[in-house]
C-alpha cells in the first residue's frame, strides 16, 4: 500500500503544526509515488494546524494529484488541517480523532494602510476557506435543506470560534466522509483498485 504520513514534528521546536518545512517534504514525496503510477494513495494525518500558505501548497497539491488521495485523520485534525483534508477524494477520521475548524488569528503592529491592506488579504483568505468547505459540506446530512447562502452564513458564524467537534459530527456536517472501525481500517489499508474522484 502506498502511504504518505502527513509528519508536521519540527525538531527544533517540537510541534505538529505544517509548515514550509513539513508541507515540501509531503508533497516531494506525493510526486514521487505519483511517478511509479497513478494507483491510490493514503495519507496519515494528524496536526494542530499552521501556516495558511503551506497549508494550500498541501492542499492544491492534493487536489490536483493524477492520483486518488484517501486521507486518514488521527489523533486531531484542527485549523489548516480541516482544509487540507477537504482536498481529498476520501476522507477518514479514526474513532477518537477530532477535528477543530476556524478562521486563525491575525496579530499586527504596523502603519494604518499597511494593517487596512493586511486584513483585507486575511478577508479574502476567509472566503476561500469557506468556500473550500462549502463544496465539501453541502453535501452532508446537516445542510441537506440548507441553500448555499445559507450553508455559508452559517460556517462564517462558527468559524469566529474554535469550531470543535467529533469525527461523528464532522460526518454529519460533511466535512469527513466516515468514521472507520477495526475492520474498515484494515480496509482502507488494503485498497486495490481506485476510488471514484469526487473533488476534480
Amino acid at each position: 500500500m502506498r502511504e504518505i504520513y502527513l509528519n508536521a514534528l519540527n525538531h527544533s521546536e517540537q510541534s505538529n503544526e505544517i509548515d514550509y518545512v513539513s508541507s515540501t517534504k509531503f508533497y516531494q514525496k506525493l510526486h514521487e509515488l505519483e511517478r511509479e503510477d497513478q494507483s491510490d494513495i493514503i495519507v496519515h494525518m494528524s496536526t494542530l494546524g499552521g501556516s495558511w500558505d503551506d497549508g494550500m501548497a498541501l492542499y492544491d497539491n492534493i487536489k490536483y494529484s493524477p492520483c486518488d488521495i484517501i486521507c486518514i485523520g488521527h489523533g486531531c485534525v484542527y485549523s489548516i488541517g480541516t482544509v487540507i483534508f477537504q482536498a481529498c477524494a476520501k476522507r477518514y477520521l479514526m474513532p477518537n480523532c477530532s477535528f477543530m475548524l476556524h478562521y486563525g488569528s491575525l496579530s499586527l503592529d504596523c502603519p494604518y494602510k499597511v494593517a487596512d491592506d493586511t486584513f483585507d488579504y486575511h478577508r479574502k483568505q476567509a472566503d476561500a476557506m469557506v468556500n473550500i468547505y462549502y463544496q465539501r459540506c453541502k453535501f452532508g446530512k446537516f445542510f441537506e435543506s440548507f441553500s448555499e447562502k445559507e450553508t455559508k452564513s452559517f460556517l462564517r458564524e462558527n468559524l469566529i470560534r474554535d469550531w470543535y467537534m467529533s469525527g461523528n459530527d464532522a460526518v454529519q456536517y460533511g466535512f469527513a466522509d466516515e468514521v472507520l472501525t477495526e475492520r474498515k481500517y484494515r480496509d482502507v489499508r488494503q485498497i486495490n483498485k481506485r476510488n471514484r474522484r469526487v473533488t476534480k
